[in-house]
């Protein structure tokens, strides 16, 4: 019976205009384990909240049961934002008005994103959401690997108030779940570089997508 490697995530792992699904790391990563089956179940704009809720951990962990289960979340939660998730869907119900003010706040994104502060899953949310998964994650799966977050460009540095800062906290949080849960940790923050980044700063690109296979494929051997 072919192990089974599940990946939790959101689209860091799904194909885009410039990656096709054939250079995305989870499918990489099948071609590379031919006795292993790859599971991703990644969904666009997936956060902690959304996966954490209890039919999500059931279809995607609990039924799942996994040999292996990868959860790779964290950049959606903590990227600043202009809007919350509230005030975006209010926008669309002011249509003619709400590109002036998008383009408004765009472009002073510094003053607005360090005087109102938001990001979609704050960090202390972060870390209980993260901890319901792991638990079910310990208890449904033979072994557990947390991708932490990539650092993002220097010029979302510069655009978004404290992101970097951001990543770090968020991802301190990811080590200290992976101590307390003794599951392991691919840490992508010291791995990827800007070089393997798309130009928003965010997503992998092929090549950034192939050091993540291949570090898998370490661990999941």
């Amino acid at each position: 019976m072919k192990k089974r490697i599940v990946i939790l995530g959101d689209s860091l792992g799904m194909p885009r205009p410039e990656v096709r699904l054939e250079e995305t790391y989870p499918y990489i990563l099948q071609t590379k384990l031919t006795e292993s089956e790859v599971f991703a179940k990644h969904r666009r704009a997936n956060d902690s909240a959304f996966q954490s809720e209890f039919l999500n951990i059931q279809d995607d962990i609990e039924y799942m049961k996994a040999d292996i289960l990868v959860i790779h979340l964290g950049v959606v939660d903590c990227a600043p934002r202009l809007f919350s998730r509230a005030e975006q869907k209010g926008l669309r119900y002011l249509k003619k008005v709400n590109k002036y003010i998008i383009s408004f706040m765009s472009k002073r994104r510094v003053f607005f994103t360090k005087i109102f502060p938001k990001v979609y899953v704050k960090l202390d949310d972060f870390e209980q959401n993260m901890d319901k998964l792991l638990l079910s994650a310990k208890r449904s799966a033979k072994r557990v690997i947390i991708v932490n977050i990539a650092d993002t460009s220097q010029v979302n540095k510069r655009r978004s108030y404290d992101f970097e800062k951001n990543i770090v906290q968020y991802n301190e949080v990811l080590s200290q779940l992976k101590l307390k849960h003794d599951v392991e940790l691919l840490d992508v923050y010291n791995i990827l570089d800007e070089s393997m980044l798309l130009d928003d700063g965010i997503h992998i690109n092929v090549t950034g997508s192939k050091v993540v296979a291949e570090k898998l494929e370490e661990l999941c051997r």
